[in-house]
């Protein structure tokens, strides 16, 4: 009886052991470490703009890395690795959005908001930055500064600050006690001047600023007030941030209860501001940060360094008593190698069924330790975990699976940015391709442009070049490779994503354009050729809708647009064989009461890239399936 319930508790052991900790075989994948074994790869070392590689993976991680539970669950994780910001072809930009106070919203539409104020530059690369008040103000918890603005000069947390230099410093910044009314000319600061009050009459001699926040009543006799019209309006605490422009100056106020909304107000007795602040001049005020945090222009909070050295921190389920710590959450980190680039790592969770449980803070650290990191730090996760990156269609896509199973909106996020090179497939045949720069760069200039297809390079003969000898139906790699000149001499070597696509066979899109607009509308032309009669379903794509087609060639009338939207406008054809062509998009902006009668061309927004721009010569086939 006694050999019965040994071997019985013999085989509960072997069984209780075979369900919890995988065995190292091909079968179940392969090890990376004692703590992680990755199960299959979903994406592998794919190219993208700037330089950027993305991977992507499954892999069963050993919670907390506690060898004593050894409960191991399953994880889909990726991350991309950045070259080293000091190589200057990628800038690294905290960017959050609204005007008045902090307002949260995901972190694609940050990116196009990034965009759209910065014309010339393009996002490449974005992830959600700090943890915020989701419940009040959905301020950030740290210290935020953005693109050299001091929006939050202290917080509770430790923050990552970005050097010029492509470095980065750790820790919690400190400040001025005073805040600093700053001259600007462009981004090169004219001055520099103490206020001495915030919402309240200033000493004498001194400089008070006044906000929207301001309650009760001031005697303004005397005073000079000059009134700004603010860009951005932030409230942290008792900190404020301003900037904007001096839009008008009164002598004659005597007396102040309400700034309106859209306003701050500079109040002074001091008659040397007149030749300082006249109407135009564009000024903000902050506390500017002092010690190792000075003139740094991008900081964002993070909570808890997950990395040391190339030492994981964390281990083990006793090691904290904040669920933060040892608990599965979806996580986003950033870690940075030991040559200067820079890997970010995002990690779904809240998704069992689909081999997304989360990660402690241990597995995030060791997952970003074996993507090459030495040293790594944990920003805000959950539903706010996401990562958005330029694909090869040149969109900015969310490759991760947010645990909201949609975009959350945040605070703020960490924009990794380049130069938009202007730089298109213009035609491509069934034997060739043709390849345009297409404007001028912003602020620069372009330079030693060249396109690799299919292993062999061409280089470009002014604007354009052309790859010959293709083969009909076929699939090629192409990449672009060029150096932008900033005006102060510096350049930035780029290259492109690596796209896939593919020569004409039997059908080709031959035409489609912008003929002209119309009230809350647009006429559209479009010309394909089909001499085997493959296409079974041509449409015109716009949003959720479709406009279907029902000849090779012609025009077609789009109405029922809203006044100031953009629309994009795709051409697919459906073959019978299984396959889809689009063309590239055409982005138009909606007008109303269009007089003159015509017009043509469309409308190309700052976030289109170059495979964006197809519809402005004929256009190819493209075979290109986006990955998920």
């Amino acid at each position: 009886m006694k050999k019965i319930i040994v071997l019985i508790l013999m085989l509960c052991a072997t069984l209780t052991l075979a369900l919890t900790k995988p065995a190292a075989s091909a079968d179940d994948g392969v090890t990376m470490s004692q703590y992680a074994i990755k199960l299959k790869d979903l994406i592998v070392n794919q190219n993208l703009h700037g330089g950027i590689v993305l991977n992507k993976s499954v892999a069963k991680t050993m919670k907390n890395g506690d060898m004593n539970d050894n409960l191991w669950v399953d994880n889909t994780y990726q991350y991309v690795t950045i070259p080293a910001l000091r190589n200057n072809a990628i800038d690294v930009i905290t960017w959050s959005v609204g005007t008045d106070k902090w307002k949260t919203e995901t972190v694609r539409n940050i990116a196009l908001d990034f965009e759209q104020k910065n014309p010339g530059w393009m996002v490449v690369a974005a992830v959600n930055g700090d943890f915020f008040d989701i419940n009040k103000t959905d301020q950030p918890i740290s210290a935020y500064v953005q693109n050299g603005d001091v929006y939050k000069p202290v917080g509770s947390e430790e923050t990552i600050g970005f050097t010029d230099d492509g470095g980065y410093i750790y820790g919690k910044p400190t400040a001025d006690e005073d805040m600093s009314l700053i001259v600007l000319e462009g981004n090169d600061v004219v001055s520099k001047t103490k206020i001495d009050a915030l919402n309240q009459l200033p000493n004498v001699g001194g400089l008070a600023l006044f906000t929207t926040d301001f309650s009760g009543q001031v005697n303004l006799s005397g005073y000079t007030v000059y009134i700004g019209s603010y860009l951005v309006n932030r409230v942290s605490g008792a900190n404020r941030f301003v900037r904007g422009s001096i839009t008008g100056i009164d002598t004659d106020k005597t007396s102040l209860t309400k700034v309106p909304t859209g306003q701050f107000y500079l109040v002074t007795k001091d008659v040397s501001y007149e030749s300082l602040l006249a109407i135009g001049t564009t000024v903000k005020c902050e506390k500017e940060l002092t010690g190792a945090f000075a003139g740094i222009k991008n900081v964002v909070g993070t909570r808890y360094r997950l990395i040391d050295n190339g030492v994981v921190q964390h281990q083990g389920r006793q090691t904290s008593q904040d669920s933060l710590v040892t608990t599965a959450h979806a996580r986003t980190a950033i870690g940075f190698k030991q040559d200067g680039s820079i890997i970010l790592l995002v990690i779904d969770g809240g998704i069992p069924a689909e081999q997304k449980n989360g990660a402690t803070l241990f597995e995030t650290g060791e997952l970003l330790r074996l993507a090459g990191a030495i040293d790594g730090f944990n920003l805000d996760g959950g539903g706010s975990s996401t990562m958005v990156l330029r694909n090869t269609e040149g969109e900015l896509e969310v490759i991760n699976t947010p645990s909201d199973r949609h975009e959350r909106s945040v605070s703020n996020a960490l924009l990794f940015v380049t130069r938009d090179p202007k730089l298109k497939v213009s035609a491509v045949g069934s034997d060739y391709m043709e390849f345009e720069q297409t404007g001028a760069i912003v602020d620069g200039s372009i330079k030693d442009i060249s396109v690799r297809v299919g292993g062999k390079t061409y280089a470009f003969e002014g604007n354009k070049a052309k790859a010959m000898g293709l083969n009909k139906n076929s699939t090629y790699s192409v990449t672009f490779y060029y150096t932008i000149v900033e005006n102060d001499g510096r350049e930035r070597r780029c290259a492109s994503a690596e796209y896939k696509i593919k020569t004409a066979g039997d059908v080709e899109i031959k035409k489609f354009e912008l003929n002209k607009k119309l009230n809350l509308g647009v006429e559209l032309s479009y010309r394909y050729s089909d001499d085997k009669d493959l296409v079974e379903e041509a449409y015109i794509e716009y949003g959720d809708k479709k406009e279907t087609l029902t000849g090779k060639s012609g025009t077609v009338e789009i109405t029922g647009l809203t006044k100031g939207e953009t629309y994009e406008f795709k051409l697919v054809l459906k073959l019978n064989n299984g396959e889809t062509i689009r063309s590239g998009i055409l982005s138009v902006v909606a007008e109303g009461k269009i007089s003159g009668g015509g017009g043509g061309g469309c409308s190309m927004g700052a976030v289109q890239y170059f495979l964006v721009l197809l519809s402005v010569l004929p256009l190819g086939l493209i075979f290109f399936k986006r990955r998920k």
